[in-house]
């Protein structure tokens, strides 16, 4: 079998339908296999892809596995030559896929490549995709209350934060795991995603150990295709969100990085969380369209700080 396409579901059924719909209506290769892992949804996914497409081939999960672990069930499971792993809220282009296969095909040295992520309005949908590996100045100049000034110096985010050129085909350090595409014996030799991540940085850690094997990562600007994007993070509370985000960024550095990266890592979020909520504090009483959102970022920053 030539591709294999690993989606992960959790209560998005209408964006699972219009991405599946996609899939078989703008990919023209004939050997193929689809599995869709349902994370425990309650909106009707299972039943829809049941009605809808009995020619999927569904894993369902009775609890909430994640995304990385979700799609190592997958990934056990296929049979391509190709793998494709895309998020059900991407939907693809007439040709996207084939050449994405066929360039990988064709280069040796490649062991995963992504695509051109659009807006649904078309225009070019770069910003948080294809960043560079997270270092420590990175977290510094990024992951702080300064990032807002670092974002508007281009030479600075091209070298520390991400790639800047979304024209040309290049390579780079990470690609998202919204659409990536990796050879089988990638999978094989580095065992896919590393399950200690619940959500988050498992395909930076992923992209990382890929890069590590001697192998390189690409982006396709040709291979075009179409993500909504964050659509299933709707469904959780923006505290949470805070909590579980840095949680992984930890696991990263701790996994990836020396003990004194790591420990300074934990030293500048811990205190750009206390400053942050000391600013959101004091301008509380004069937020009231953000007072629902603040109230639950704080609460769930002083729970990180008591637990790192």
């Amino acid at each position: 079998m030539k591709l294999s396409i690993s989606i992960v579901n959790w209560n998005t059924k209408e964006l699972l339908k219009n991405c599946l719909g996609s899939i078989f209506q703008n990919y023209s290769g004939e050997e193929f296999e689809v599995i869709v892992a349902d994370n425990n949804s309650g909106d009707g996914s299972i039943e829809m892809l049941e009605e809808y497409f009995p020619r999927v081939n569904l894993i369902k999960n009775t609890e909430n596995l994640g995304f990385g672990r979700a799609n190592n069930k997958i990934m056990a499971v296929s049979k391509g030559e190709y793998i494709l792993i895309i998020n059900p809220d991407i939907l693809i282009k007439k040709g996207a896929i084939e050449k994405m296969i066929d360039f990988l095909a064709k280069n040796v040295s490649a062991g995963a490549v992504g695509a051109k992520l659009q807006n649904p309005d078309g225009t070019i949908q770069m910003d948080g995709f294809y960043r560079r590996f997270p270092s420590l100045t990175q977290v510094l100049l990024y992951q702080t209350i300064f990032y807002r000034l670092f974002l508007r110096f281009p030479a600075i985010s091209a070298r520390y934060w991400e790639y800047q050129d979304v024209s040309e085909q290049h390579e780079v350090d990470q690609i998202p795991g919204a659409c990536i595409l990796v050879k089988r014996e990638v999978y094989e030799r580095t065992g896919g995603f590393d399950e200690d991540y619940f959500i988050w940085y498992e395909d930076v850690d992923w992209c990382y150990r890929i890069k590590k094997s001697g192998l390189k990562l690409y982006y396709l600007p040709e291979a075009e295709i179409v993500h909504v994007g964050g659509q299933s993070f709707l469904n959780m509370d923006p505290g949470e969100k805070i909590i579980l985000f840095y949680s992984s960024l930890f696991k990263y550095f701790k996994k990836n990085h020396s003990k004194k990266d790591y420990y300074f890592t934990r030293a500048i979020i811990v205190t750009n969380f206390m400053i942050v909520n000391v600013i959101q504090i004091i301008l509380y009483p004069f937020a009231s369209s953000k007072r629902k959102t603040w109230r639950s970022n704080i609460s769930a920053r002083w729970r990180f700080i008591q637990n790192v």
